[in-house]
């Protein structure tokens, strides 16, 4: 039977995505007959080195942000889940910027036999950015972890909009403006800058504002909302996109990469930075519901592909062929 060791980042409150991904992942890989053991480094390296070696596994699995650790694991037993490559396109920062490129990319990349990326975007940035062999990159997409599950729901033609995150990146600041002469409300989760709030008053726009909830409640606002937007300006997956399309709701993402393969023909894509764009197709959700049911069935059956024993399966298939076979 295959063991293997899933090592996570050290544990903060702030941090979880990475670490329910893959605990979703592993338990259904344990339901196909493999071992899956967990580590999360302690931030004393050398303890976290003797710590994962007693753990004597067939495959180290690192399952994102340490990859330098990779470094300090039998190259031939080890492989890692490689997110996106936001650390360097994120900051114009030369000289640390460098050093992340050979930590964490380069110089662990170069030692493995093969790693998975979660989206083909990540694929790309890797091989166009840091010069990384393309035969080394394995595409495995992310799965729909919670269960999103298809919700019937009377559309309204003054819809609820829900927003997901309030970063810049997340383009919510377009979305106000799209919508300032639409009648509307937007359900925002996450904190709302200062300036945000600004246009959302100057505009008399409706909308509420939800951060640090739950998984319950998230479901909750999905069920009740009419259109989710998540035309972000760049993203390393997309999970919001499939749980929207889980619901049975109406999806608006960018044009670009990973959202627009993600979505599929589920969704409606526009360029994230046309103001215009983002109006006109808030605007045909509403009065078409012809192509708006279409574009719901397309998402349903679009979510097919990313069900977490399909995934799961796939993970498996990677470490046969490609750690264990070799």
């Amino acid at each position: 039977m295959i063991k293997v060791l899933y090592i996570y980042r050290k544990p903060l409150p702030s941090r979880h995505s990475i670490e329910q991904l893959f605990s979703a992942i592993s338990q259904t890989i344990m339901s196909f007959g493999l071992t899956i053991e967990s580590y999360y480094l302690t931030g004393n390296t050398f303890l976290d080195i003797i710590n994962v070696y007693k753990a004597k596994a067939d495959i180290y699995h690192i399952t994102g942000d340490i990859y330098w650790f990779s470094l300090f694991l039998p190259y031939n037993k080890t492989t890692m889940t490689i997110h996106d490559i936001g650390m360097i396109k994120n900051h114009h920062e030369p000289i640390k910027n460098l050093i992340r490129k050979y930590l964490y990319f380069k110089l662990p990349i170069r030692f493995l036999k093969r790693v998975s990326c979660i989206s083909e975007l990540t694929k790309n940035d890797l091989i166009n950015y840091l010069g990384i062999n393309a035969k080394k990159l394995y595409v495995i997409s992310n799965p729909l972890i919670h269960n999103y599950t298809y919700t019937p729901h009377k559309f309204s033609a003054t819809p609820k909009i829900l927003q997901i995150g309030s970063g810049t990146h997340k383009n919510l600041k377009n979305l106000i403006l799209a919508v300032k002469n639409i009648e509307c409300t937007i359900n925002i989760v996450g904190k709302i800058s200062h300036s945000n709030l600004e246009l959302l008053h100057t505009y008399n726009i409706k909308f509420n504002e939800y951060y640090d909830i739950s998984n319950t409640k998230l479901k909750e606002l999905y069920s009740e909302c009419d259109i989710v937007f998540f035309a972000s300006l760049t993203e390393g997956f997309g999970l919001p996109i499939l749980e929207a399309q889980a619901m049975g709701r109406s999806i608006i993402t960018s044009n670009i990469e990973p959202m627009a393969s993600i979505c599929g023909t589920g969704g409606y894509l526009v360029n994230p930075i046309k103001v215009k764009e983002i109006e006109n197709t808030i605007l045909k959700i509403i009065k078409d519901e012809k192509v708006r049911n279409e574009r719901i069935q397309e998402g349903l059956d679009n979510i097919k592909k990313y069900d977490l024993k399909t995934i799961a399966k796939k993970y498996i298939e990677f470490y046969e062929k490609n750690i264990i076979g070799d």
